[in-house]
C-alpha cells in the first residue's frame, strides 16, 4: 500500500510540474500576444489611419474618350458628377454641430438648411450612410471639400 501512496505522490508531482510548465507557457502566449496588439492598435497608430485613409478613397475613375459620327460630331460623352454621403458621427460632445453643418453646406448644395440637417440627424440616429444629394458637379465638390467635414463623403459617378 505504500509503494502505491510513493507511486501515486510521483504521479501527481509530475503532473503538478507539467501542468506548471504548460501554465507557464498559455502565460507567455497571453502576455506576449497582449505586447503585441498593445504595440499594433497603440503604438503604430499611423500605419492603420492610413490604411484606412486608402480604404475610403476612390483611384479608379477613369474617363472614356468621346463617341463621335463619321463627320466628327459628337454624339455621346463622358460627364463626370458626383454623389455626396452624409456619414454618422458623434453629437454628443457638441449638440450644435449638425446646425453649424447644415448651415455650411446647405448654400453650395442648393438644399435648404432644415432639410440637411434633417438628414445629418438621420445619419446619426441610424447609425448609417445617408444620401445628400446626386450628381454635383466638381466646382461644388470642391466647394464642400474646403469646408473640412469630415462626416461628408464624395463618391464620383461616369455618366454617358
Amino acid at each position: 500500500m505504500r509503494t502505491n501512496n510513493i507511486k501515486n505522490d510521483n504521479k501527481r508531482k509530475e503532473f503538478d510540474k507539467v501542468l506548471f510548465w504548460l501554465q507557464l507557457a498559455v502565460t507567455l502566449f497571453c502576455t506576449a500576444l497582449i505586447i503585441y496588439l498593445f504595440c499594433n492598435q497603440i503604438i503604430d497608430v499611423r500605419h492603420y489611419k492610413e490604411r484606412g485613409r486608402r480604404q475610403r478613397s476612390m483611384t479608379n475613375y477613369i474617363m472614356r474618350g468621346s463617341i463621335v459620327d463619321r463627320n466628327g460630331i459628337k454624339l455621346a460623352n463622358d460627364k463626370g458628377t458626383y454623389t455626396i454621403y452624409v456619414h454618422p458621427g458623434d453629437y454628443k460632445e457638441d449638440p450644435e454641430r449638425p446646425q453649424r453643418m447644415a448651415d455650411a453646406i446647405a448654400p453650395i448644395v442648393n438644399i435648404p438648411s432644415k432639410q440637411v440637417k434633417e438628414k445629418i440627424n438621420t445619419a446619426a440616429k441610424k447609425g448609417t450612410i445617408v444620401l445628400l444629394k446626386r450628381g454635383v458637379d466638381r466646382d461644388t465638390v470642391k466647394k464642400m471639400r474646403e469646408l473640412h467635414i469630415r462626416e461628408i463623403s464624395y463618391e464620383p459617378i461616369k455618366e454617358r
